[in-house]
Order: structure tokens, then C-alpha cells, then sequence
């Protein structure tokens, strides 16, 4: 199957050239955007303490956080690309980590 086909199949499952990333991700959740753990994009970095995450997901409906959006007023000032939060804190800025492994098919190498 070429790359071509692949991208206008209707059902992306049908596909040979398509792998499903959903399922449970090892997340770590930070209020501010410096807090986030320092290389957890390295293989090495030790991610045991990390809780899981469903993916897709939503982490301010899963225990992280609290959902931001409402139809009243947006809880940061919008002033990009200096974003500052309008409640107590205003460095209160959430951030997601996230890893999971998977392979690659060999098939998709070339």
C-alpha cells in the first residue's frame, strides 16, 4: 500500500501504514510550565512515580487541574505572548507530560 492510499483511506484501521497511540500514557502533571520534570523526553528518564493517562483524554476530567473554559470570561488574560492567569496565582500556567513507548512496524522503515 503506498503512503498516497493510505492517507485517503476513509477508515485510517484499514489501513497497513496505520498504529492506534490511544490506550493509557505514563503522565505527570505540573501547575507551571517550569515544573515539568527536567529530560523526561529521554529514553532513560525514570517514570515509575508517573500516574497513567487515558489518551484521548482530557486531564482537567481525569484529576488534574480544573477545566479552564467557561462562557462567561477566560480564565487567562490574553495579552500573547505574555499569558497570565486571573486567579490567585498568576503564573498558574498546567502542563502535561506525557510518554509512552511503541514500535515502529519494520515495514514503515525505508
Amino acid at each position: 500500500e503506498s503512503a498516497e492510499l493510505a492517507a485517503r483511506s476513509a477508515q485510517p484501521d484499514g489501513s497497513k501504514r496505520f498504529q492506534s497511540l490511544s490506550g493509557k500514557w505514563k503522565f505527570n502533571w505540573a501547575p507551571k510550565t517550569g515544573a515539568t520534570p527536567a529530560n523526561f523526553q529521554e529514553k532513560s528518564f525514570n517514570d515509575s512515580a508517573w500516574g497513567l493517562m487515558p489518551v484521548p483524554g482530557n486531564w482537567e476530567l481525569n484529576g488534574h487541574g480544573f477545566p479552564i473554559y467557561t462562557n462567561v470570561i477566560y480564565n487567562f488574560y490574553s495579552d500573547p505572548p505574555w499569558i497570565k492567569y486571573r486567579g490567585e496565582d498568576p503564573e498558574y500556567n498546567p502542563t502535561g507530560a506525557y510518554r509512552h513507548q511503541f514500535e515502529v512496524p519494520s515495514a514503515w522503515l525505508g
